[in-house]
């Protein structure tokens, strides 16, 4: 792919100009410099309820690399997430366009065995800026105003470049048809391109419009098998091992994990990762990404690991039949597999659940406030404000809380556990694990015996650090 660039070694300049065209109203600002484009959030059972009230535009995900492009003056740039701007070495005609700014993926065409940069969004074309727009809006300038005329310009010969297919929510049927598992087991779009799961984007621009950082209406679900985490590939010289960490802070990534790798070059690396069997396997070096993922992202990810939301699950939901997990579910069989969480108070005497790391500092999990408390036969006592009062008096016998992850997105407490010593991210992560596991097995026997060996592996490292 890259042969078809040149890179851009001065680019603080042209970075500058498309950030003047992205909008202004976000914290991220503040840091100029970085990626402009919104991040989408993790799909969760939360958002069922969301998908089916709320208008949405659905595509699939492509399996490529997100670019955004950029035409002034003739020239065509396109950047990614590493802010590396690179040049199309062939001149690429847009037709009454001075200016132009839009957001893509670039992928390889299976069928047409050539590279197709797809438009998703588009922030501004000629002196028309977009922020304003809804996203069909978007969708008909992309096709009127931007691919349509680069057509009738005669194209390009090295790649190239289409318009996002958007489907309605009544056509999700149609969609997952046109999505096929090969025999290499590689989810394939219209014999087009590698597809790793679904795109779900608001019409509303008062929900989504584009604006840098997280947006949580923008959202992302993936096939079970194709849920992946970003980690930072870091070389030990002492222990002559390699250590899979996460992003705290982006000047001091933490230490989550480490293993013996034989295949993959003594350097750092942003390695792509599946969790499987009780371990992460890397999958794939992401050359186009600087930084791994935070923490909270690998939990979010871990979340729909616990709960497995499938195809079916969406299909439904969209046929206005919303799921109600039942109490013999596989939800309600993790209430074996517990996370430890460290409950603090805030200056305005509000408690928060929190996680240590490595360093000493903590993040935050979860406000109280969110939580439910559970009583047996999964009765919820207490929430909300009454919950608060209640965790108050309680405070005094301990501030470790016992909890599990359920389905509607929220933590519940299970119970008030006084000081712990393994209260930290590693210990968090690896409960959570531990619950992805227990979900992919249904049987009940299957659960047991998974849970039993589980309590004896820690018993056995428990013993080790005594």
């Amino acid at each position: 792919m890259l042969s078809l660039f040149k890179e851009v070694k001065q680019s603080e300049r042209l970075l500058h100009f498309v950030w003047n065209h992205v909008s202004t109203n976000n914290r991220y600002l503040k840091r100029r410099g970085g990626f402009p484009g919104p991040m989408v959030s993790n799909f969760s059972y939360s958002h069922l309820k969301e998908i089916r009230e709320i208008d949405y535009l659905i595509t699939e995900k492509s399996d490529g690399v997100r670019m955004m492009m950029y035409h002034t003056n003739g020239s065509t740039y396109f950047f990614g997430r590493n802010l590396i701007f690179y040049e199309s070495k062939e001149k690429i005609k847009f037709p009454n366009l001075t200016e132009l700014l839009v957001d893509g993926e670039m992928f390889f065409n299976l069928r047409k065995k050539t590279w197709n940069y797809t438009i998703f969004d588009v922030v501004c074309y000629g002196k028309t800026n977009c922020n304003n727009f809804n996203m069909r809006k978007k969708v008909q300038v992309i096709s009127d105003h931007i691919v349509m005329p680069y057509l009738q310009a005669g194209g390009s010969k090295s790649f190239n470049i289409v318009r996002k297919h958007f489907y309605e929510k009544d056509e999700i049927n149609l969609l997952f048809s046109k999505i096929v598992k090969n025999e290499e087991g590689e989810y394939i779009y219209k014999g087009n391109n590698m597809n790793d799961g679904l795109i779900f984007t608001p019409v509303d621009v008062k929900l989504y419009h584009f604006t840098p950082g997280p947006s949580m209406w923008l959202l992302k679900w993936k096939w079970d098998d194709k849920l992946t985490c970003d980690f930072e590939l870091h070389y030990d010289k002492d222990v002559n091992m390699f250590f899979l960490r996460y992003q705290q802070s982006r000047k001091n990534p933490k230490l989550y994990y480490y293993k013996e790798i034989k295949e993959i070059p003594k350097s750092k690396k942003i390695v792509e990762c599946f969790y499987d069997q009780g371990d992460w396997k890397i999958v794939n070096v992401r050359d186009d990404k600087v930084r791994p993922n935070t923490f909270m992202t690998i939990i979010s990810v871990i979340y729909q690991m616990i709960e497995n939301i499938t195809r079916e699950d969406i299909i439904r939901t969209l046929s206005n039949s919303l799921i109600v997990p039942q109490k013999d579910s596989r939800f309600y069989q993790l209430n074996r597999i517990f996370v430890f969480l460290i409950l603090f108070f805030t200056r305005r005497g509000e408690p928060i659940l929190c996680v240590y790391h490595s360093d000493g500092t903590s993040s935050l999990i979860a406000y109280v406030r969110d939580c439910v408390y559970y009583l047996e036969e999964d009765e919820i006592a207490l929430k909300g404000a009454r919950l608060e009062n209640h965790i108050k008096k309680t405070y005094r016998k301990g501030n470790v809380c016992r909890l599990i992850y359920l389905p509607s997105g929220v933590w519940s407490i299970v119970a008030f556990d006084g000081h712990q010593r393994d209260v930290s991210a590693y210990h968090m992560l690896e409960g959570l694990e531990a619950m992805s596991q227990v979900s992919k097995h249904i049987d009940g026997k299957s659960n047991k015996r998974y849970l039993d060996n589980k309590t004896e592996e820690r018993s056995v490292k428990r013993a080790k650090c005594l």
